[in-house]
């Protein structure tokens, strides 16, 4: 009997068809298994007495508390895109402070309360100098508003941490001032803000704790800045969250991936060009400078382009290469002296799992690396009773749980 070529042509679309959701779940099983019986995530660290006791005050990362990723986003894509979308969170209650730079540049400091805000009141008047600190480092682009920044913080503040965001420059409504924009390579506008919260808590005469969490490229920029200043840094911990670590790496994949090039590439890209052009009067300033040029840095559609166009040219660097190179963390990674809890997900579409640097901290006994199968960037969703009854409560991140338990840790043994 023939088949007519509507026949034909509806059992190739099936095969397909089969052949489609043949490869989505070989690909997915494996995480859906994840999600029904629970992750213990594996751990990476110099057996010391000092990582011993850290790790006996951190359940989570034990096993004696399983990471159960959220059951409707089994993979890191899905993580990754619920972190866009908005929840209903606790209100987080914020006070700036300016902080001016040597070149002229400008960061702002956001200090959060735990009770209602008073509009008379001003940052000194509502920061608590009697408190453990955290300052919190967000990801490029964001700033103390974000979803996984205010989770963090509103459950440090119930903590009874005093908690303060470092928002960079053109992000979360700071100004930009100078053509010296955000820069990946350059750790001086933190080590700027270590310094000036230092000398507000006379923490050289003072017992207490100071711990710096980072997310993303904020927590690269940690990791760098722990490294460069080795022993001299006031932190008494750090945590890094989603980092990049090695930038060559992680850009070249979103170069050389289509999927990549045309989604996250290009979103990350539109989120800086969206703070120098239309958040801030960022063309302005950047016009003080002849070597940019601002119709070819408007329509750059890649991170590699807009490193190009702008980073480059105001920070001197050869080439895009030599910037990315300068700025990876993982350069100066054996170099850090404090304990430092670093949180990786290997489905983390932007920051690859090809630069996990496991190497690494064979090198570094103070270095803790945990990485889960699951968990996006920075996401990390997980669900528990509440979700499953009500899934509008807002959702809780396993890695917010493990951040402060390991400053808790801190606080109480280094």
């Amino acid at each position: 009997m023939k088949m007519g070529m509507d026949g034909f042509q509806s059992a190739q679309f099936g095969i397909i068809v089969i052949a489609m959701v043949g490869f989505f779940l070989r690909h997915q099983l494996k995480n859906i298994h994840t999600i029904l019986q629970g992750e213990i995530p594996s751990v990476y660290y110099t057996t010391t007495p000092s990582n011993e006791a850290i790790l006996s005050d951190c359940p989570h990362l034990l096993g004696k508390e399983k990471y159960f990723p959220l059951w409707y986003a089994w993979n890191g894509h899905l993580q990754t895109l619920l972190l866009t979308i908005k929840e209903r969170l606790p209100p987080t209650h914020y006070y700036r402070q300016w902080l001016d730079l040597e070149d002229g540049g400008q960061v702002s400091l956001d200090w959060a309360i735990p009770g209602p805000a008073n509009p008379n009141a001003s940052w000194k008047d509502v920061v608590d100098f009697t408190r453990p600190i955290m300052l919190v480092l967000p990801g490029l682009s964001g700033g103390s508003h974000d979803q996984y920044v205010r989770k963090l913080v509103n459950d440090m503040l119930q903590l009874n941490w005093q908690c303060v965001v470092q928002n960079a420059r053109g992000c979360a409504r700071t100004p930009i001032k100078t053509p010296e924009f955000f820069c990946m390579a350059k750790t001086e506008d933190v080590r700027k803000a270590i310094q000036t919260i230092e000398l507000y808590f006379n923490l050289k005469n003072s017992s207490q704790k100071f711990v710096a969490c980072g997310f993303s490229m904020g927590s690269n920029l940690l990791v760098k800045y722990l490294g460069e200043e080795e022993e001299k840094t006031p932190l008494h911990g750090a945590i890094s969250i989603g980092n990049p670590y090695d930038l060559v790496r992680c850009t070249r994949h979103f170069r050389e991936t289509w999927w990549y090039r045309y989604t996250y590439d290009r979103a990350l890209t539109s989120n800086l060009k969206r703070l120098v052009f239309h958040k801030n009067e960022g063309g302005k300033i950047l016009a003080r400078n002849p070597r940019i040029n601002l119709k070819a840095l408007r329509n750059v559609q890649t991170l590699n382009d807009f490193d190009e166009q702008l980073t480059v040219i105001v920070y001197n660097y050869a080439n895009v290469g030599a910037y990315h190179e300068a700025g990876s963390s993982v350069r100066v990674m054996d170099r850090v002296k404090i304990p430092l809890l670093c949180v990786s997900a290997k489905d983390d579409p932007i920051c690859i799992s090809e630069g996990i640097p496991y190497e690494m901290v064979k090198r570094n006994p103070n270095v803790i690396l945990v990485t889960t199968n699951t968990g996006g960037h920075l996401a990390f969703f997980e669900s528990t009773r509440d979700t499953l009854r009500n899934p509008r409560k807002p959702r809780t991140c396993w890695s917010t749980k493990v951040a402060r338990e390991f400053a808790e840790s801190v606080r109480n043994r280094c």
